[in-house]
């Protein structure tokens, strides 16, 4: 004798994020989204672009000099010193793991020889991937 259970209803996870995708990795199938089609700021998406770029470069250990414009950004950050020197590898984390803005700069300075290039690189690559919104 064969007995169907009733499947219990899933809640949905608890999150304080505004928006939110949960995807199947090896399926591609959305398992749970929220607000998934508003237009948010990108910032994260920014940063972990930029990692995406610099370790795809290669040379994480070339060392990077900071200069006093990779200081002198708003937000959160690494306290970075002009004059100081850091490996590429130990900006990545502080940009990934303290969202450090000063970290972005010096990787994109790094990276690109400016800011401006750098995006010219992260606009490239999103094209490349086949990224929209």
């Amino acid at each position: 004798m064969l007995l169907a259970v009733p499947a219990k209803a899933q809640e949905a996870p608890q999150t304080a994020a505004q928006s939110v995708v949960l995807m199947d990795g090896e399926s591609g199938r959305i398992l749970y989204e929220k607000n998934s089609g508003e237009e948010r700021p990108i910032a994260s998406i920014t940063k972990i672009m930029t990692a995406l770029i610099a370790i795809e470069g290669g040379g994480l250990d070339e060392e990077v000099p900071i200069k006093r414009e990779y200081t002198l950004t708003e937000g959160s950050s690494l306290y970075l010193k002009p004059g100081e020197t850091l490996t590429l590898r130990e900006l990545l984390y502080g940009l990934l793991l303290v969202s450090g803005n000063d970290a972005a700069l010096a990787i994109a300075g790094h990276c690109a020889g400016s800011t401006e290039a750098f995006v010219q690189k992260m606009n490239d690559k999103v094209k490349a991937l086949g990224l929209t919104n």
